[in-house]
């Protein structure tokens, strides 16, 4: 989506941002969409915890964990399911590192302070700047990152999965346990089955 975005400090220079964001989501989702091309893909996950310890929803300064992956494309396609905890646990690892999953290419951690602390859609302002330097520790550059955050189900429409897209230039799916603001009924009880949520009529996710 371009280089014209970065992290704000403020709640404040984050609404006004987010408004841009949500603006250019939809010519980038027309124009840039990521589509699967198979096994050469690297997929890639990120993730960011408080320390043990943290007091209610954080504040600024607080300590926090943040981890990302890189992994090649099953060549069997990702519907079939890995079949061992063999699999998931990987070879043993060379002496000081860490172990991985057989199909893993790269991992990285990091700890670090949270630039700002956390508030209901603007968590960008804790964990913003904290995905965009573990991704940035991947020595392969994912094709798609799947983040443990919103995308377009949000208040103005831009939430962190979309705003680290456009500060990283990568192609993310945002994830989440539950939808934000936008509803639809439930899929089937079937693997695979997916079942569209709306905001103001419009698909924002599934």
């Amino acid at each position: 989506m371009g280089d014209a975005w970065w992290w704000p400090t403020s709640a404040g220079e984050l609404l006004h941002l987010q408004s841009r964001l949500a603006a250019a989501v939809e010519p980038a989702l027309a124009d840039e969409r990521w589509e699967p091309s198979g096994p050469g893909d690297l997929l890639g996950g990120c993730f960011v915890v408080p320390a043990r310890g943290t007091v209610g929803r954080g504040r600024a300064g607080d300590r926090v964990w943040a981890a990302a992956v890189a992994w090649r494309w099953p060549e069997a396609g990702p519907e079939v399911p890995r079949r061992s905890d063999l699999h998931l646990r990987g070879p043993a690892p060379a002496p000081g590192r860490p172990r991985r999953a057989d199909d893993v290419v790269d991992q990285a951690t990091l700890s670090a302070e949270a630039p700002g602390s956390y508030e209901p859609g603007l968590l960008a302002l804790r964990d913003g700047a904290v995905l965009a330097d573990v991704l940035g520790m991947l020595e392969f550059r994912p094709d798609v990152v799947v983040v443990d955050a919103t995308g377009t189900d949000h208040p103005r429409g831009a939430g962190l999965a979309v705003h680290l897209g456009a500060v990283t230039g990568l192609a993310t799916v945002g994830v989440t346990r539950r939808p934000l603001v936008a509803s639809g009924s439930r899929p089937e009880l079937r693997r695979g089955a997916s079942s569209p949520l709306l905001l103001h009529d419009r698909c924002v996710a599934y």
